[in-house]
């Protein structure tokens, strides 16, 4: 049974809200429509104080990372967010945890961005705080995945976080229409200021289950107002020995949903995940499939639906130890022995594709832009930054004085 004290690193996804249409996301259906299962607007944020009741040292003692990331929306969205983050360095001052969010980058302006860059430098212990999706050079490459995200105003908002102190990520999302702008992207990335260029590796086990059961996937978008509808393949032709060799692998197995063992990464680093409507999960990929309403839940939850009901998780009313004690999280943890078709307690699919061992894919290539193995030595010698810095500044001073 797990107990809150065992928690060290939990995801949270404080909104369902964002203002991208990303093709592959889950809150949409084609880059146009929203997914109907989903709730949006007010409704799909997240309550501070409900946040407040799980995020203190009372109830998370041994508490190490927060990570501000899920499956539908961009928490940084949210119009409290940055109170959700003035609270965590209320909470755990002075470097006691590590601090996470992935963004899109292209909402609020500078000033926000700004003091994000100061809050997340001075009071967490890692590095990468923020990792700002980017996916191109130029508004035009940048826009084909991330329909309604301007690449010039994710750039100019990275720019005011940087001179704030922050030190973010460039997260590369590789496809066959932008694989030539990588090398390029990760130059002006250097350029910039970013800590870290990271080219994102997404579902490599599951193109590949598909390539072997002629269910290739391509990414398609409808049209719209602002795009025309378009579909490409997810596959760029530099990741193509890397699918091979995970066939390579897969093909062992006669059966690999059912054969392989399964070794729960989230379990092993005392992780959960909590979604904007306050559901606790073991991991995101469970969370996201069972609360999309896409047919997942119909096809291997519905056991635990019958059994548990669908509120028995939420931190709207239950505390998060109460949740802990439900006996979901053995019967998960017991399913890993069983085989998809037992008529009890079945094996999850998802958690076969994603923990399933035996197959070696890596999450992403990351590459260090400067030697930060002495981070104070590496803000002085940002001359970018601290010109940046200085212009905020002057900036803030200025609007103060009027």
């Amino acid at each position: 049974m797990l107990k809150t004290e065992d928690i060290y690193e939990i995801m949270i996804e404080i909104t369902s809200n964002c203002q991208a249409m990303c093709l592959d996301c889950g809150r949409n259906l084609d880059g146009v429509n929203l997914n109907p299962h989903l709730t949006f607007g007010k409704a799909g944020n997240m309550d501070l104080e409900v946040f407040k009741k799980v995020f203190n040292k009372k109830v998370l003692p041994n508490f190490g990372k927060i990570h501000f990331d899920g499956n539908f929306g961009d928490s940084l969205i949210h119009p409290d967010s940055m109170e959700f983050v003035r609270h965590m360095a209320r909470e755990f001052p002075d470097k006691q945890i590590k601090f996470e969010v992935n963004t899109n980058g292209g909402y609020h302006n500078t000033d926000f961005w700004y003091e994000l860059g100061q809050i997340t430098s001075q009071t967490f212990r890692n590095i990468d705080q923020v990792k700002f999706g980017i996916d191109g050079i130029d508004n035009e490459t940048h826009d084909k995945y991330r329909r309604n995200v301007k690449f010039d105003k994710v750039i100019e908002n990275a720019k005011a976080f940087i001179a704030g102190g922050g030190t973010p990520v460039w997260k590369f999302l590789e496809f066959e229409h932008n694989q030539d702008q990588v090398i390029p992207a990760q130059k002006l990335a250097k350029e910039l200021g970013f800590y870290k260029f990271s080219i994102k590796k997404t579902r490599w086990r599951e193109k590949a289950i598909r390539k072997i059961t002629g269910k290739e996937q391509v990414i398609s978008g409808g049209a719209s107002k602002k795009h025309k509808a378009v579909e490409y393949k997810t596959l760029p032709k530099s990741e193509e020995k890397l699918v091979k060799k995970i066939e390579k692998q897969l093909k062992s197995f006669k059966d690999f949903t059912n054969e392989c063992e399964i070794d729960c990464s989230w379990m092993s680093r005392k992780r959960v995940q909590i979604e904007y409507d306050g559901r606790v999960w073991q991991c995101c990929h469970l969370s996201g499939r069972y609360g999309s309403g896409t047919g997942f839940a119909m096809k291997d939850y519905q056991y635990y639906v019958d059994k548990h009901g669908t509120d028995w998780n939420n931190i709207n009313s239950k505390s998060l130890q109460e949740i802990f004690e439900h006996p979901y999280w053995n019967d998960l943890h017991d399913s890993f022995n069983n085989n998809t078709a037992d008529s009890v307690n079945p094996r999850i699919r998802r958690c076969a594709e994603k923990c399933g061992k035996g197959v070696d894919t890596p999450a992403s290539d990351s590459i260090h832009l400067h030697n930060h193995d002495d981070k104070a030595i590496w803000k002085e010698n940002n001359k970018l930054k601290k010109g940046l810095h200085e212009t905020m500044e002057n900036r803030i001073k200025g609007n103060n004085d009027k």
